[in-house]
């Protein structure tokens, strides 16, 4: 096995406002468990997924680890601001060029990313292309966005749903729909 990035990971996402969990959290593997030198580092606005994989298996691994990181993201909102998901394929060496970009392009498993040793300039290759840790600083520390104006009704709405949370003001509307 490779000598994985964790160290470079740790550096990347410090610098975005993320931070490694110590231990992965648990109750979240359903059929599956995650790698044993999975690891995970999560802010107020993110969360990445470190997933190591043998490339005969990158596609199951895809699967396996997007749905390992869905569970967690949704048990975490528990009514508050989602956070965008972001899993990291890692690789012990270059696969095939064609693998990776069907993987990437597939709609079935969102903000994924292959990476493996390279001789770029942060050692792994892909690494640079995951969006989150390209974040400037700034972007990164900036939680509040400029609200634009509401009518009355969606002023309401905000207010409900920053009292109960999106998931509750959501469920609530669909109780109202007739099907």
């Amino acid at each position: 096995m490779p000598d994985w990035p964790y160290a470079t990971l740790d550096m990347l996402s410090d610098q975005v406002g993320l931070s490694r969990v110590e231990q992965l959290p648990a109750g979240y593997t359903g059929a599956v468990d995650p790698p044993e030198e999975a690891a995970f580092w999560v802010g107020t606005y993110a969360g990445l997924l470190f997933w190591p994989v043998a490339e005969a298996g990158l596609a199951e691994a895809a699967r396996a680890g997007q749905a390992w990181l869905d569970a967690l993201l949704k048990a975490d909102e528990d009514g508050q601001t989602p956070i965008d998901g972001y899993l990291v394929l890692a690789l012990a060496s270059a696969p095939e060029p064609e693998l990776v970009r069907a993987l990437e392009l597939s709609t079935q498993v969102c903000r994924k990313h292959v990476i493996w040793p390279d001789e770029c300039e942060i050692g792994w290759r892909g690494l640079a292309a995951v969006g989150v840790l390209g974040l400037p600083r700034e972007a990164a520390r900036v939680r509040r966005q400029a609200r634009p104006v509401l009518d009355a009704e969606a002023e309401a709405l905000w207010r409900r749903i920053a009292e109960h949370g999106h998931l509750a003001i959501a469920a609530e509307e669909r109780s109202k729909v007739e099907l």
